[in-house]
């Protein structure tokens, strides 16, 4: 992945202190834009759901997270959740 910018850099930090007692569990992450948060959840051991709007960003999601295999799963549309 491409060089992080400071905003990214300030985000990861935050999610990664918040998020460091949580149990694994299941996640969903709306505007995944191209897997560098959802990497996060991926390497605690979480598995899940993330979307993006833009057509070109899932396809680097799908690309991105492949080594994840059925841990996650890229969603075309969110009509389908509950």
């Amino acid at each position: 992945m491409a060089k992080r910018s400071p905003k990214l850099a300030l985000r990861q930090s935050c999610v990664l202190d918040l998020s460091q007692s949580w149990s694994q569990g299941r996640f969903l992450e709306v505007g995944a834009g191209i897997g560098y948060m959802t990497r996060l959840f991926l390497e605690r051991g979480h598995w899940g759901l993330c979307y993006d709007l833009d057509d070109v960003s899932r396809n680097h999601l799908r690309h991105n997270l492949a080594d994840y295999g059925e841990r996650i799963q890229v969603l075309d549309t969110l009509d389908k959740l509950h």
